[in-house]
């Protein structure tokens, strides 16, 4: 009798192997298609619309951990609390960042050519 249930076995086994792999293959294709429909939705959303930990705002703005606490403490950058935590609108740090010392906005940096022609400037001088 062992020998005629040989075979079923077999073939139940390769029939849930077939069966595997098709749902693999459908669940892959579902997450591929979702993973779409998140970053075409995503395109809108700037990351400028994202709020910062204190770390990431830190690393964006080279500086310590600390210094972010202390512009959050003076007033020079709005902290928003979750709970305990402190979070950074991101458009606000990038913003902040591109002022200089005096609060005016810097203006945006010149290419590379007019660079190189006030350097000669005042080379000659």
């Amino acid at each position: 009798m062992s020998a005629f249930c040989k075979p079923n076995n077999e073939r139940r086994q390769s029939e849930g192997n077939m069966f595997d792999q098709l749902m693999r293959q459908a669940i892959r294709e579902e997450m591929r298609a979702a993973l779409r429909e998140v970053a075409e939705a995503g395109q809108g959303t700037a990351p400028a619309d994202r709020f910062l930990s204190v770390q990431e705002a830190a690393s964006i703005a080279s500086v310590s951990e600390a210094t972010v606490r202390e512009w959050v403490k003076r007033g020079d950058l709005n902290g928003y609390r979750a709970g305990k935590l402190i979070r950074v609108a991101h458009a606000e740090l990038i913003q902040m960042l591109r002022r200089d010392s005096s609060g005016k906005p810097v203006e945006k940096e010149p290419d590379t050519g007019t660079q190189m022609n006030r350097i000669l400037a005042r080379r000659r001088k």
